[in-house]
């Protein structure tokens, strides 16, 4: 058998370099929510607030890791290119021990996000018990899409938070 390559860069450290960038630009983003309350009079007690967000993200600041910065040296469709400089191989081609990279803070995201919340309430006498309170508020985002180095992660999900106060 012949020479068998034997990465090693699993379970391994390196050091680099990471900070501050001159050319950094503002992120640029374009947000709205719209909302709605309702109070029906046929329930006393009863409100349901409504609400929609929408929020996009062009020029996000990252901070990229050595990963990133390789993925985006190598699985870039232009390789070799600007990211393949920023970080270095020894003779034997792995990641150098110390100073492996540079990184810093670069625009180099996109983020895509609209979400609809519902927040209902209901308190009610309960007469010498007191007052019972119910309420829970229903997360359901659409839409979740983060941009790096052109690849698109879908963080899409959703989150339910019921409370139940009782006398």
């Amino acid at each position: 058998l012949g020479d068998v390559y034997k990465r090693q860069a699993d379970n391994a450290s390196v050091t680099g370099f990471s900070g501050g960038n001159l050319n950094l630009k503002n992120e640029i983003a374009d947000s709205y929510a719209i909302g709605l309350i309702l109070s029906p009079s046929q329930v006393e007690g009863l409100n349901i607030a409504i609400d929609y967000v929408n929020i996009d993200i062009e020029s996000a600041i990252e901070v990229f890791s050595l990963e990133d910065l390789m993925q985006g040296c190598y699985d870039s469709s232009t390789y070799p290119n600007a990211m393949c400089n920023t970080f270095t191989r020894g003779a034997d081609n792995q990641i150098v021990p110390t100073n492996a990279f540079t990184s810093g803070y670069v625009n180099a995201g996109d983020t895509a996000f609209n979400a609809y919340s519902v927040d209902v309430d209901y308190s009610m006498s309960l007469e010498e018990l007191g007052e019972l309170k119910l309420s829970t508020y229903i997360f359901l985002p659409q839409t979740y899409e983060i941009t790096k180095l052109g690849t698109t992660d879908n963080n899409l999900g959703a989150v339910s938070y019921t409370h139940l106060t009782l006398p």
